[in-house]
């Protein structure tokens, strides 16, 4: 989009016969790769030259869910097959495919933090933080305790979240952001002294459980469907889109 004029420029045809249900994704190199959940595929476009393929001999999986890059250029994918795993492809040409990290409940997103932990999301309503060694460790949420609370200050693990987190970002700082679709409400878990530690969980946008398109400041702003969750790179505001509504939003971040 043209800041300037509002226009949109760049649209392309190259994926129209390939995608079908656009998911999560994640730009790497000259490509953008994403999931296409409504083929079980995962695609991947370069916006330099206009050409889209599909990747399955890249990765591999089922109904892929979400694609993820860390700093040495190792892929992770996450997928719907039941095995409740996140799967490493590394080398170069990411042929070489392996399980990097496995859940008690099924992921749903998943972003890489600054220090390189994986933050994933999952149908247990936790947010579940994973080292480059593969070792997990819970960063806020009280496991199959579907509720909308932010808990106590300083302590995420009292904190609780809908079944349905279906977006997940981090800012410069390693603040984390989620989408909770089940409670229609963006959260951010705000690092302490002691890192997520003694994080404090709170509500910056969405009225609980009430489902709408108002715009607004805080509880004053509805959601229809809040799925996806990007953060600028300056930190300033995030961007969500609404599957249900087809909609974007702009969150400008206090």
């Amino acid at each position: 989009m043209d800041a300037t004029t509002g226009e949109v420029t760049g649209h392309s045809t190259a994926t129209k016969d390939i995608s079908n249900a656009a998911w999560r994704g994640a730009l790497h190199g000259d490509w953008i790769y994403y999931a296409s959940k409504g083929n079980n595929k995962m695609i991947r476009y370069n916006y330099k030259t206009d050409v889209a393929e599909v990747v399955s001999a890249v990765f591999a999986g089922t109904s892929p869910m979400d694609v993820a890059f860390d700093a040495a250029g190792n892929g992770y994918l996450l997928v719907r097959d039941g095995s409740k795993a996140i799967y490493k492809a590394s080398g170069d040409d990411f042929s070489s495919l392996s399980t990097f990290a496995s859940f008690d409940d099924g992921p749903l997103a998943m972003e890489f933090d600054p220090e390189g932990n994986l933050v994933v999301t999952t149908n247990g309503c936790q947010v579940i933080g994973v080292k480059p060694d593969g070792t997990k460790f819970v960063i806020a949420g009280i496991r199959a305790a579907k509720a909308d609370d932010d808990g106590t200050p300083g302590e995420p693990l009292t904190a609780k979240f809908g079944s349905n987190i279906l977006g997940v970002t981090v800012d410069p700082d390693g603040n984390i952001y989620v989408a909770d679709d089940s409670f229609k409400v963006i959260k951010r878990i705000t690092r302490g002294e002691r890192g997520y530690e003694d994080a404090v969980v709170s509500t910056i946008a969405g009225k609980s459980g009430v489902s709408g398109k108002d715009d607004g400041a805080g509880a004053n702003a509805t959601f229809n469907s809040p799925g996806e969750i990007r953060m600028d790179a300056s930190g300033k505001f995030l961007i969500v889109t609404e599957y249900n509504a087809y909609t974007v939003r702009k969150i400008v971040i206090d």
